[in-house]
């Protein structure tokens, strides 16, 4: 399977240029590459979902209505509602992605489009998730707190800087 071109992960104005510059085999080869990416995200955003729900409803039986619960609850919300978007999007787009109807540069445009859509909804869903457990910390303890929200930092760091080397080689 070919590589995508590059500006694969743009957005808006620029991704439907980059789109409309190629040809119909082009695109398809690249709604090969973005099937087999949503079709691992469509686990990804399942479980990550779950996980964001469990902390609402967690949070929600709480007693306790501070602002770090409030933090904490609104957080794991955005979260389970960019999974749920993403989870529900991605099960409409992968059959889509399929139909030989998609013969025309502007329909496969929309479809690559749209797969961009899936993409930004889990990394919203993640962002929010790491917000909500690195807030988490402070619940128990200042110093815990910190460790938690340092390391979620870091983890986030870590993630961007690799995300920007995978960007610059494809």
């Amino acid at each position: 399977m070919p590589v995508p071109e590059r500006g694969y992960l743009s957005t808006s104005r620029a991704a439907s240029t980059t789109f409309g510059a190629m040809n119909i085999d082009q695109l398809r080869d690249l709604i090969a590459y973005s099937r087999q990416v949503l079709e691992l995200l469509l686990a990804v955003s399942s479980i990550f979902g779950g996980f964001a729900i469990t902390g609402v409803v967690a949070l929600r039986a709480e007693e306790r209505r501070d602002r770090l619960h409030a933090t904490a609850f609104f957080a794991f919300s955005i979260a389970a509602l960019a999974f749920i978007g993403a989870t529900a999007l991605d099960a409409i787009w992968l059959p889509v992605s399929r139909l030989q109807r998609l013969s025309t540069v502007g329909a496969l445009s929309t479809v690559l489009s749209v797969s961009d859509t899936i993409v930004w909804l889990v990394l919203v869903g993640a962002a929010s998730l790491v917000v909500a457990v690195g807030t988490f910390g402070f619940a128990r303890s200042r110093r815990m707190g910190v460790a938690v929200a340092c390391t979620a930092a870091l983890m986030v760091a870590i993630f961007v800087y690799s995300v920007i080397a995978l960007a610059r080689v494809t």
